[in-house]
């Protein structure tokens, strides 16, 4: 995909200001990329080589093949250079030993924080307000105003809540799993981890992540109360809720490693 074209394409003919763009940029660009959740991991399976290579990978915005990003490579490969592209304002990456994220600069001397992996990949996939783009001198509910502008209008969490009413706990889950097929966020383990968390006050049980050798997630719950077991696991290219009997489930614990 050519990424930095489709914002050309998208911001062209849109008139906005460089503060507009700059929050369309941002919205767009956690729509797109997702978080590589193997990053968290690579201490548990020892794998210095995988995280040398999340960390430092290089992204051609104009031919993309690969989405993944981390807070070092979302700064760095995708905001910075659409920012200084299709704005005026100057940017400045912020890095500390464990997290990187982008300064913009404006000419009156306003400085937003760019921080896309706080959560606003999902977030943005779900259609809920990116909570990531901060300004110490802009109050957050001016954002709204821009919002408005630019023709954003968002969904909240409390909508995603309202879909789900259920009798038993069992048949609560079933219909999540049955609302994430409908969202971008089943596309990768990061963004779906952030969708069943959403929801973990109502599911009343333990939900955890497991894994592989091979980085394949699993989310694994447990009603033993009402003989019920769950799997959110990926199968034809998009995690999906699929119910498992106690031996799967025993058999998963047993096998897969937990952090």
């Amino acid at each position: 995909m050519n990424f930095k074209q489709i914002i050309h394409d998208e911001l062209k003919d849109r008139h906005l200001t460089d503060r507009e763009k700059l929050r369309y940029i941002y919205k767009r660009a956690c729509e797109e990329f997702y978080f590589d959740h193997r990053w968290f991991y690579t201490d548990t399976l020892h794998d210095e080589k995988l995280a040398k290579h999340i960390e430092k990978r290089h992204i051609d915005l104009e031919n993309v093949d690969d989405f993944s990003v981390v807070c070092h490579t979302m700064s760095r490969e995708v905001l910075k250079p659409l920012v200084d592209e299709f704005t005026s304002f100057k940017t400045e990456i912020v890095k500390d030993r464990c997290h990187t994220t982008l300064n913009v600069h404006e000419p009156n001397g306003t400085i937003w924080n760019l921080d896309a992996t706080c959560g606003d990949m999902p977030r943005a996939k779900l259609n809920l307000v990116p909570l990531g783009m901060k300004s110490d001198s802009i109050q957050p509910s001016f954002l709204d105003d821009i919002d408005l502008d630019i023709g954003f209008i968002f969904d909240t969490i409390d909508d995603y809540l309202r879909m789900v009413n259920a009798s038993c706990f069992p048949d609560l889950i079933r219909k999540i799993g049955k609302i994430l097929e409908t969202t971008k966020v089943k596309n990768n383990y990061s963004d779906t981890r952030f969708f069943m968390k959403m929801y973990s006050y109502m599911m009343l049980c333990d939900t955890e992540t497991f894994l592989d050798e091979k980085y394949n997630f699993h989310r694994l719950m447990n009603l033993c109360d009402d003989n019920a077991y769950f799997d959110v696991c990926k199968k034809d290219d998009c995690f999906k809720l699929y119910e498992i009997n106690e031996d799967e489930y025993n058999h998963l614990v047993k096998t897969l490693r937990c952090k």
